[in-house]
């Protein structure tokens, strides 16, 4: 799996992910992450938005809660170039799938935009492993 591609203003998220990734995939498949250009196949990903939107403010426009979120685009396929991954919900000729992830976050309670992105790019991993885990 190469590092993933990270399309946004915020350096470190094409990192972090292919660390959450890496982690998920050894941990639940039975394949081994490797940076092989022979690799049976290749999990191709990319950064592609990260945002975040107050979602509550006082009567001071102070926020009180906001939401932080990330979309990746991932393709999964062979070594022969064939995909092995598709989106089953909604057919189309893109040969990427989307994946989009919120996670809440309360400044007010001690919790930072960098706690609530590192969440959401777990649960992006997690999410991507399982789409990946349908194959087999």
């Amino acid at each position: 799996m190469p590092i993933i591609r990270n399309a946004t203003f915020r350096e470190d998220l094409g990192v972090r992910l292919t660390e959450a990734l890496t982690k998920e995939i050894e941990l639940r498949t039975p394949y081994k992450v490797t940076a092989d250009p022979l690799a049976d196949t290749v999990l191709r990903c990319e950064v592609i938005d990260e945002t975040k939107r107050v979602l509550t403010e006082n009567d001071d426009d102070y926020v009180r809660a906001l939401d932080a979120a990330v979309q990746v685009r991932a393709s999964w396929s062979d070594r022969h170039g064939r995909l092995l991954m598709k989106n089953s919900i909604v057919p189309t000729d893109d040969l990427t799938i989307l994946f989009s992830q919120d996670e809440r976050f309360v400044p007010e309670a001690g919790q930072s935009i960098d706690t609530a992105t590192q969440k959401a790019l777990e649960d992006l991993a997690n999410r991507i492993v399982s789409q990946m885990e349908a194959r087999w």
